[in-house]
């Protein structure tokens, strides 16, 4: 764990050198927004971690190869705000009761090719939003969609779902999907295992970029059908650079796709209600 703007090193070693020829050494990042990396082809690489406005994931590989061999590691390094993040004045309202859901919506369902969701310093408090077709959807590093208190009822209720859309990417360096595990436990909410923080049903053409999901009440990310007669499944799934963390279920659920790749993805935390796996592959069709 370390500060924005601190200087941080990645430091590897050798237990034996090889019996001949030279040690070819090379460090990679592989998660999270992009730093520059100094002395990257050496055992000890640096870089200074970068302005953040809440705790970030990034993620290196050390990759050593000599006489025709390769081993690699990996480390993790969470990069923390310098300072507390201070929400603007206010009229004093519970944020709770701050509801952002029409804006959001309407900004996704606006037509626009490309949307941004601006940092302003506090969370968008939303109820489930839909994603759409042909759809650009850019979330500004420090962006927080978190869920509405008392919302969510439904138990397929997600806070962000994409049934049969086509060419969608979510770009969320920086920016994390939020919402409230332990309520959905409660005596206030039938019980369920389906309110994901991101669902996709019978989706194409799909790419989630660098995006944080947390705290869900069911998977962070469910990849599956649609539920109509049709059953189709999602095709063409890019989930990159995305942290799945404390969620209910599973990090991450593959029920029904084709051509679904994950890569350069953090699963950590899950814990809720069984089987409660970092990755999840689970066929409901043949």
């Amino acid at each position: 764990d370390v500060a924005a703007g601190q200087p941080v090193s990645l430091r590897g070693g050798m237990v034996a050198a090889p019996a001949s020829g030279d040690v070819v050494f090379r460090w990679e990042q592989i998660g999270g927004p992009n730093v520059a990396l100094n002395a990257a082809d050496t055992l000890s690489a640096s870089f200074t971690a970068p302005t953040v406005h809440e705790m970030t994931i990034l993620q290196f590989v050390l990759t050593a190869t000599a006489d025709g061999r390769e081993a690699s590691d990996a480390v993790v390094v969470s990069i923390m705000p310098a300072e507390p993040e201070v929400p603007p004045d206010g009229d004093g309202a519970d944020p709770d009761l701050l509801d952002s859901t029409d804006a959001v919506q309407g900004a996704i369902d606006s037509g626009a090719a490309t949307v941004v969701i601006p940092y302003t310093g506090q969370p968008y408090i939303v109820g489930p939003l839909k994603l759409r077709s042909n759809l650009r959807l850019v979330l500004e590093p420090g962006v927080v969609l978190e869920a509405k208190r008392g919302a969510f009822q439904g138990t397929t209720d997600c806070l962000l779902s994409g049934t049969d859309v086509r060419d969608v990417t979510i770009v969320g360096y920086g920016a994390t999907l939020r919402m409230q595990k332990w309520d959905y436990d409660s005596g206030d909410y039938e019980r369920s295992e389906g309110r994901h923080g991101l669902s996709l049903a019978g989706a194409a053409n799909v790419e989630v970029l660098g995006l944080r999901v947390e705290l869900t009440g069911g998977d962070g990310i469910y990849i599956g059908p649609t539920r109509d007669r049709k059953h189709a499944p999602c095709t063409s799934i890019l989930i990159q650079d995305c942290t799945c963390a404390d969620n209910y279920r599973q990090g991450l659920s593959i029920v029904s796709g084709v051509d679904v790749l994950v890569e350069h993805c953090l699963f950590s935390g899950t814990v809720g209600t069984p089987p409660q796996a970092g990755v999840d592959i689970e066929p409901s069709d043949p």
